[in-house]
This record gives C-alpha cells, sequence and structure tokens, in this order.
C-alpha cells in the first residue's frame, strides 16, 4: 500500500458522519429554541427531577424562567436566590446550554466561587452534551462530534467530520464547539449557529481579565455571557474584605470582560447565608438595581401561630421516636390545618412529599434546621448577621468548662500530651491536653514559669544571658512536670510528648536542651508555620509519612514537629465553640472560671479577622486583641499537632520510640488501624 494510500486510509479512520437531520424536525427545534422553558422541559427535564420524580415548577421557577431568556436575549443582568434545593444551578445550567445550542450567544464564562467548583460544573454539561439522547437527535452537528470522542481530549487533535476538522477543544477548563454544519437528508446543509461557540471556566480569584478567543474562521469574539454561580464560600461570606473583593469581580471585571458589547449578560444565582454578605447585597434593588435581584422563599412568611406550631412540631418528634413514617405529625396537621395554614402561602405546591401541604413539608424544615437555618437556607432572608464564626470570647468561654477535677483524665482519655510555648520577655507557658479516639480533647492542666507576674528574662536586671535563662528555665519547668501526677480512673499517666516551641532564635537552646535532658517523658521540637509558608518536607528531610497540616522532619539540629499555625487555630477557634465533651470539641477543667480565667484570656487574645478559600489556597488574617497574649494558645495548638503524631484518627507519623536526644525513630509496622497508646 502507498504512503497516500495509508494517509487516506487514516484521515478516513479518524472521519465521522452525524446524523443528518429531517427539515420537519429541524423546524421543530427552531420552534422550541423561542421559549426557553419550552425547550428546557423538553430537552433537560431531568435536571430538575429527584428520584425519577418531577413535582412541578414553582412561582419562583417561572419568575426565573423568564428573567434568563430575558437577560441572554436583550442584555443585562439578573441575580436571584431560590430555596435550597430547587434547582437554581439546573437552570443557570439549561441557560447555558439552550442560549449556546441555539447561537444566542458565542462565548460563555462560568465562574465559580473557585476554580474546582467552576470545572466541576463545566464537567457536568460536556456530560450532558455527551450523553442526552434528545440533544443528539436534534442537535447532531455538535453532539455527534463530541460523543464521538468518547470522553477523550486527545482525539479532538485530528478528529474530522465529513473530512472537515471539527475544532473541538475539550479540555477540564474549556469546551469548544464543533465547527460543523446542520445536515439534511436531501444533501443540503445550513451553517451551524454554534461553529466553535466557547463554554470556558474560571474560579472567581482567578484572571478574568482579558478573556479573548479567536474562532476556526479568525473571527475574534469575546465573552457575552457569564454565569456567576454561588460566588461566596461560607467563609468569603463572613468577611467583609472578601464580601467587597467579590462584589468588585462581578461588578467590574465580570462586567468588563466583554469590552464594548453592551448586550453582555451576567446570570448570579446565589444563596444567602449571612445578613450583609455579597448574595444579600447584590440581590438589594437598591443597591444593585443593574441586577434586578429577586429573593425567593418556599413560604410567602412565617406562621403567627408558633405555639400551635410548637405543639405540632411535638407530634412531629414523638412520631420520629416511634418511627411512624410521619402519622401522628400529620393527622395532628389534618385536624388543625385551617388555623396552621392562616395567612402563609407556599411557593411550590408540589414539594410536600410524605407531608399534606407544601406549607407542612416547608415547616418541617423550619424545626429541622432552626429558624436561622430555615430563613438563610429556604428563605434567602437570614435572621441576624454573624458576627465571626470562630470568634472566642471569655464569655463563651464560661460555658464550656468541663467539671472534671483538674489533673483527671476521662476514662476514655488515652492520648495525653503538653506543649511549652517561648516568651523570654514573659515565661514559658504550658498546656497539659487529653484525648479521646475521636478528637475529643480536656485541658486538663496549665501554667507559666515563672509563676505569677515574674518574667523569665529581662535584658536590664537578668544575670545571666537569655540562652542561659531559657535552658534553665526548661530544666526547671521539666522537673517539676515530670513529677506531677495525672489520674485516669485508678491509674497515674504520665503525658507521651511534650514539644517545645524552637521560634524566636532560641531554636539551638532548646534542642541543646532536648538532647541534654533525661526524662522518661519524650520530648520534641515544635515550630509552627503560617499557611503561606506551610510546605511539605522532601522526602530526604521527613520522617515518616505526612500527617494533617503537620509532618516529622530532619533539620540539622534534630528533628521537628512542623505544623501549619493558621489551620490548627482556625480549628482549635471552632472546637472551643462546640458543646463540651462533644466530639472534636475542646473544654475546660473544673466547675470554677476563675480556675481557668488565666487560661482563657490567652485563648481569646487573637480573633480571626478573614479568611477565605482562593485558588491560590487559604487566606487566613489574625488580629491581636490589645493587652492580651496568646502563649498558652500557642501551647494548646501544639498539642493538637502533637496527638496527630501520635497517631490520632489516623494520623500516621511517629508509630514508634524516639530516644531523648532526638536522634533516630525506629518505625514499627502498623497493624490494626485502631487508636493505641504509642509512646515517642
Amino acid at each position: 500500500m502507498s504512503n497516500d494510500a495509508v494517509d487516506k486510509f487514516r484521515k478516513k479512520s479518524r472521519d465521522i458522519e452525524y446524523p443528518k437531520l429531517t427539515p420537519y424536525r429541524y423546524k421543530q427545534r427552531l420552534e422550541r429554541e423561542k421559549d426557553f422553558k419550552v425547550w428546557t422541559e423538553y430537552y433537560l427535564k431531568d435536571l430538575f427531577t429527584t428520584e425519577g420524580n418531577f413535582y412541578g415548577w414553582a412561582d419562583f421557577h417561572f419568575t426565573s424562567f423568564k428573567k434568563i431568556q430575558t437577560a441572554i436575549e436583550q442584555g443585562g443582568n439578573f441575580a436571584f436566590a431560590l430555596p435550597r434545593g430547587s434547582g437554581k444551578t439546573s437552570l443557570c445550567k439549561a441557560g447555558i446550554l439552550w442560549s449556546l445550542f441555539s447561537g444566542k450567544r458565542r462565548y460563555c464564562l462560568l465562574v465559580g466561587a473557585t476554580l474546582i467548583k467552576a470545572k466541576k460544573q463545566l464537567h457536568d454539561l460536556k456530560t450532558i452534551i455527551r450523553f442526552n439522547d434528545k440533544l443528539y437527535q436534534d442537535y447532531p452537528e455538535i453532539c455527534g462530534p463530541i460523543r464521538a470522542l468518547e470522553g477523550s481530549a486527545k482525539k479532538t487533535e485530528t478528529q474530522t467530520a465529513y473530512l472537515e476538522p471539527t475544532n473541538i477543544c475539550f479540555t477540564k477548563e474549556r469546551l469548544q464547539l464543533p465547527n460543523t454544519d446542520v445536515r439534511f437528508k436531501n444533501n443540503k446543509n445550513i451553517n451551524g449557529v454554534a461553529k466553535g461557540s466557547i463554554l470556558e471556566v474560571i474560579g472567581i480569584t482567578g484572571d478574568i481579565r482579558g478573556c479573548i478567543n479567536v474562532l476556526p474562521d479568525g473571527t475574534q469574539i469575546r465573552p457575552d455571557l457569564a454565569l456567576v454561580d454561588d460566588f461566596q464560600t461560607r467563609e468569603s461570606a463572613n468577611s467583609l474584605a472578601q464580601t467587597k473583593t467579590r462584589l468588585k469581580i462581578i461588578t467590574e471585571d465580570i462586567a468588563g470582560s466583554s469590552g464594548a458589547n453592551n448586550n453582555f449578560a451576567i446570570l448570579v444565582p446565589c444563596t444567602v447565608m449571612y445578613r450583609g454578605d455579597g448574595a444579600d447585597k447584590i440581590l438589594d434593588k437598591k443597591e444593585y438595581p443593574d441586577f434586578r435581584g429577586e429573593r425567593m422563599g418556599v413560604l410567602n412568611k412565617l406562621p403567627k401561630n408558633k405555639s400551635l406550631w410548637n405543639e405540632y412540631n411535638e407530634q412531629r418528634i414523638l412520631g420520629i421516636e416511634k418511627e411512624d413514617n410521619g402519622k401522628l405529625a400529620n393527622k395532628f396537621y389534618k385536624e388543625n390545618q385551617k388555623k396552621l395554614e392562616r395567612g402563609v402561602k407556599a411557593t411550590w405546591e408540589g414539594r410536600k412529599g410524605n407531608c399534606i401541604s407544601a406549607i407542612q413539608a416547608s415547616m418541617n424544615l423550619y424545626y429541622k434546621f432552626g429558624e436561622d437555618g430555615f430563613m438563610s437556607e429556604y428563605m434567602n432572608s437570614p435572621s441576624e448577621i454573624n458576627i465571626g464564626e470562630f470568634e472566642v470570647t471569655e464569655d463563651i468561654l464560661k460555658t464550656k468548662l468541663n467539671n472534671i477535677p483538674k489533673r483527671v483524665l476521662p476514662e476514655n482519655a488515652h492520648f495525653l500530651t503538653g506543649g511549652i510555648d517561648i516568651n523570654p520577655s514573659s515565661g514559658l507557658h504550658w498546656v497539659i491536653t487529653a484525648f479521646e479516639n475521636n478528637g475529643t480533647a480536656y485541658i486538663v492542666d496549665y501554667g507559666k514559669y515563672p509563676n505569677g507576674r515574674e518574667v523569665l528574662y529581662d535584658s536590664k536586671t537578668s544575670q545571666e544571658t537569655e540562652e542561659q535563662a531559657v535552658y534553665n528555665g526548661l530544666f526547671e519547668l521539666m522537673e517539676g512536670l515530670k513529677e506531677i501526677e495525672y489520674i485516669r480512673g485508678k491509674d497515674i499517666i504520665r503525658p507521651q510528648l511534650i514539644s517545645i516551641d524552637v521560634g524566636g532564635g532560641i531554636g539551638d537552646t532548646v534542642f541543646n536542651f532536648i538532647r541534654g535532658y533525661k526524662s522518661s517523658i519524650p520530648l520534641i521540637a515544635s515550630r509552627g508555620n503560617a499557611n503561606s509558608l506551610y510546605r511539605l518536607p522532601s522526602k530526604k528531610a521527613s520522617v515518616g509519612r505526612p500527617l494533617d497540616n503537620c509532618d516529622i522532619r530532619k533539620w540539622k539540629q534534630g528533628k521537628v514537629l512542623v505544623h501549619n499555625t493558621d489551620v490548627w487555630r482556625k480549628r482549635m477557634k471552632q472546637a472551643l465553640l462546640l458543646v463540651p465533651r462533644s466530639p472534636n470539641s475542646i473544654s475546660l477543667f473544673g466547675d470554677k472560671f476563675s480556675e481557668v480565667e488565666y487560661l482563657a484570656s490567652h485563648l481569646c487574645a487573637e480573633k480571626l479577622i478573614d479568611y477565605a478559600q482562593t485558588d491560590k489556597g487559604e487566606f487566613y488574617k489574625w488580629s491581636m486583641q490589645p493587652s492580651l497574649k496568646n502563649d498558652l494558645q500557642d501551647a494548646l495548638v501544639m498539642c493538637l499537632a502533637n496527638v496527630r503524631a501520635l497517631g490520632l484518627q489516623g494520623g500516621g507519623g511517629l508509630k514508634g520510640n524516639v530516644d531523648n536526644n532526638t536522634k533516630q525513630v525506629r518505625t514499627k509496622p502498623k497493624k490494626r488501624n485502631r487508636v493505641s497508646y504509642v509512646n515517642i
């Protein structure tokens, strides 16, 4: 076979032929394209079903269909918030496909709260185009070549249709529709209105400016439609700075990406998490009139007859305990339906499940999620502003006493670890914490050396150097700590690991102390790095496998347990806000706040004032409260990292013995996936 013949054979093997349309089918397709709702119901109804059931459209669906179609056909913006589970994202997916397939839009930007979320949306859209049979039957020039790729982006490089290149782009961040025509069974062709149309994804904090693409025919196009899907995370919604930044990106960067196109459209489906967050602002028609915000809930308002509804809820809970599948609740509801429903209207009558009415189903959600959760997730009208998801105050800590005596461990606390934070101008602050296997933590002891207001080192009055003061202070402190008896049941327990801070220029002194001090309590150096600086070490420098936001690594002076201070401080704040003794909580010993008041002042010293998840990673901003210190907080954070090294929650790390001079780790093989005592 000649080279020309081989080349011809290869080209033919890469060529595809998609189905041809009849004039009648093409006419029906054009007719459906006139109405976004009709088009969606015919081609994409499955997106709005639950377990195969379609519950009809709510009032807010009709409003959304109309406003999305107006924005796509005429330009302009539309921001809307629907109740949780109402299909707002599905509506926008349908809007994107309708606009591209009908040729109403040529270049769509899909902007997510993060790039990962945006990629997931693009993956879903590509799946619909590949496997939706109705779209394939009526839009074969689009779906045929994409279906023939079989999910492989490599095939786009050589694919042809009727011996013409399709020029598809099929990556994780970009989809360019095939450069194909509509073909009829009478062998006539019509220019495809979606030829080369583009769908591109990006995270809202990514580089949105400069989105320009050139089509195969040389035409240069800019975005003419943007879908900004749930643009805020819970953390960014709770940050004034991040809220301001994200709104500015929408109203300036995204709005400006179209260049001189006055027909540009932006769709913003969103969820209001807190009063005053980004969604709450962009839905405000006075503050952002160009976005024509619509805020829709499952009810027109909350019922006024709260006492009767509370009686209903008592029957509902009783029925849950008896596993009666809602019989008691429905019986009470039928008997009191008129009184319960007085003045209240449900916006989605079809969404009632096993309940008698949609109002009853909505109020079940009210009692399930609480008023704050219901008003946020299902009414898009949060009752209160969130003043700080991670803020710990002394008033809060007064409720976190666990009534367990000082230096006493609960029966299930199998880990005991300590942290020593060094601040020469103040002293050595230390915390001892016990942990259960489920991560529940109990602060059992804390203190400072030297006691009271006495400082460890004063450059003006001390008779020894700073290094000598630190070394001698550590010696005296450890001599005292190793004599303390911690009690669990009838047993005397000693800490399994104490870590000592090596930051602040006193690292060599700490390493010398660890190497020279002989104790039955294992010691290890500890170093905290901010999230922006925390990186996993090389395999050569690493000891064991990486842990949860911490790791053991080799330094020249010895081994160090390095942890991500931002992540662990945030987790510590969250844990202190949980109910004492609940899983992953942190509680304080005793029943008198006066015994832990000094500790509490340190735990309240720092406030997380800004936190966001971006495409470049997590962003943290902390603020120190005036006149407060955080040394005991840092010591507690060390305890949280220590227990991961001890193996809590399958954390790996030091599964063996570390001698006191930290020169060697002898690792034991993991026999069973359980938590037990581990000596370090």
